[in-house]
């Protein structure tokens, strides 16, 4: 624990982003010059003059805003008082983005480093990309993200230097297919070891299965193509489902899908990735399947495919060839 704290503390240590912020008074003149214009331009009837100065007396009146409140975000920083950091932060992002001027990146090492001190370095980072994304000229946000990912990469690589490599694709294969993608998610070093170095990940996919693979229609693409296509030994799909349904959700952007439609979109990327290493094929309603992808199937297959299916109506083994 302690060493977790210095790691955090080596990137990110309380007054940082205090240290950040520019020493300035506040403007309070160019606040009432502004509005006092605006006034005289009204009583002028001169309207597009009075409503460019009462902006201007907004913008700095935010600008205003956004400096006190971080300045009180700092004082509750140093208390540890993080929540009430991150909801200063909030509202000085709020008048910057009201204001017509660009903003300053404070904000986000505000809110970042307050992540951070918290234990959540993967929100911080998160922050801090956003940060660069809008701020690109601020590099040490930059800087920040990538030292942040380094660090998560760096502790959670830790598991494959206690435990032996059989243990860990044990623990793997006890999960769901769901809850290993969750997993991989959590860094690029997970994501490197499960979803392409780690066999067992796309050994059997079944798509019967609730939490085998993504039931959306905005996921499932994503999904088919981080599939290791010679990993795949066994390949579960149900055709219960009718056409007409499936045309149905087709048309949807994102529509929890059928298990026929998922059922067709894996075997479609199975027959245009030839999977040369699957060794079995079960598939419920074959009629169905091959009504509808046989002609897909004789025109991309390259090697035999042998399809066992569970219908009542149809028990034969089936060859296919190119």
């Amino acid at each position: 624990m302690a060493r977790r704290t210095a790691i955090r503390q080596s990137i990110v240590a309380h007054g940082d982003a205090y240290a950040r912020i520019a020493v300035a008074e506040l403007d309070f003149t160019a606040i009432q010059t502004a509005f006092d214009q605006g006034r005289t331009a009204y009583a002028s009837l001169n309207y597009s003059q009075a409503v460019e100065s009462y902006t201007q007396a907004l913008d700095a009146l935010y600008t205003n805003l956004t400096s006190i409140l971080l300045h009180r975000a700092a004082a509750y920083e140093m208390q540890h008082i993080y929540e009430r950091v991150l909801d200063d932060c909030d509202r000085a992002d709020g008048y910057q983005s009201r204001s017509s001027s660009s903003g300053t990146p404070d904000v986000y090492f505000f809110r970042a480093n307050a992540h951070v001190l918290q234990g959540d370095l993967k929100q911080g980072a998160l922050v801090y990309r956003k940060g660069f994304e809008t701020f690109p000229a601020c590099t040490e946000l930059g800087k920040k993200f990538n030292q942040l990912m380094a660090e998560m990469e760096t502790r959670n690589k830790w598991l494959t230097f206690v435990l032996p490599y059989e243990i860990i694709a044990k623990i793997l294969s006890m999960l769901t297919m769901k809850e290993r993608i969750r997993f991989a998610s959590t860094c690029r070093f997970w994501n490197e070891f499960i979803m392409r170095e780690w066999h067992g990940m796309w050994q059997t996919i079944d798509t019967t299965k609730r939490d085998n693979m993504p039931r959306c229609s905005s996921t499932i693409p994503s999904f088919i193509r981080a599939i290791q296509p010679q990993q795949v030994r066994n390949l579960v799909l149900d055709m219960n489902d009718s056409l007409d349904e499936v045309e149905e959700y087709e048309s949807e952007e994102d529509k929890e899908v059928t298990v026929y439609y998922r059922s067709k979109l894996i075997l479609e990327a199975m027959l245009q990735g030839r999977w040369s290493k699957l060794e079995s094929l079960v598939a419920q309603k074959l009629y169905v399947l091959l009504k509808t992808i046989v002609p897909i199937f004789a025109s991309s297959a390259t090697t035999h495919r042998r399809l066992i299916h569970n219908d009542h109506k149809l028990h034969q083994l089936i060859d296919f060839k190119s």
